[in-house]
């Protein structure tokens, strides 16, 4: 019942039994073979009978429940294959349909041009000239000039810090632009002249204190200090607070001494 081919198998139950009868008289018949209609053997006596019976029996065991072990097992196999197919048929999710990418296209890149160097703007400098009234000591943008009255130099466009200096007497600063129509930058301060006040008896007098306007000038004695030029007050105090005073004019570019006495 269990081979390959259909035509192996018995194809009745009837068959499959008769094999067994068979086989339980010791009768030997092919896989298959159709048991022939044949009359069972004549009654023997009962001893015969007896080792049949046994005989019959050791067949049975041997033969016929081992079959029906087989037959039983064929059907359970059977049907739990027939299950999973099922169950397989039922959770097997849908297969996904992958279309086939298209084909890349390639294309050759187009010639890249070299970037662009920008040309710097050259830088035109414009020759200004400094004037400084009176002569004085310039310093453009920390570019030191020296003393100078008038002085021709070359300067970009742009801003510019201008510091000029006379020792002694002032110092200014200012912020000058400077553009391609300035031709020149004129520096200007107050004229000056030298101022000396010096004592009647020639001699340095320490703690004494000499004012020009509201200017301290040092203590007597007081030599070539610049003043701006004009008629201001020259005031000298003595150690003991005493005080001189007298109205003083100053000539630009000029020296002017004053004596001074100490009161009694």
């Amino acid at each position: 019942c269990l081979a390959k081919e259909p035509a192996d198998r018995w194809a009745t139950t009837q068959e499959l039994v008769e094999r067994l009868e068979a086989l339980a008289h010791g009768l030997g018949v092919e896989v298959g073979a159709v048991v022939p209609d044949t009359p069972l053997p004549a009654a023997q006596p009962a001893s015969t009978s007896a080792t049949l019976l046994a005989r019959s029996r050791v067949w049975w065991r041997a033969y016929a429940t081992p079959a029906v072990l087989l037959l039983a097992g064929s059907a359970l196999v059977v049907l739990a294959m027939a299950g999973l197919r099922q169950d397989a048929g039922r959770s097997s999710p849908p297969q996904e349909v992958k279309l086939a990418s298209p084909a890349p296209v390639f294309s050759s890149p187009l010639p890249s041009r070299p970037p662009e160097v920008a040309t710097p703007t050259p830088v035109v400098e414009v020759p200004v000239e400094i004037v400084a009234v009176p002569p004085a000591f310039v310093v453009v943008d920390g570019r030191e000039l020296g003393k100078i009255a008038r002085e021709t130099i070359h300067l970009a466009p742009g801003r510019y810090e201008v510091t000029f200096s006379i020792p002694g007497y002032r110092r200014e600063s200012r912020t000058v632009v400077v553009d391609e129509a300035t031709r020149e930058i004129r520096l200007t301060m107050p004229p000056y002249g030298l101022l000396s006040v010096v004592p009647e008896f020639g001699t340095p007098l320490a703690g004494s204190q000499v004012f020009f306007g509201n200017r301290l000038l040092g203590s007597l004695p007081v030599v070539n200090a610049k003043v701006p030029e004009g008629t201001d007050l020259l005031r000298v105090t003595w150690p003991d607070g005493s005080v001189f005073e007298v109205s003083c004019q100053v000539e630009a570019e000029r020296v002017t001494t004053v004596l001074v006495a100490k009161p009694y």
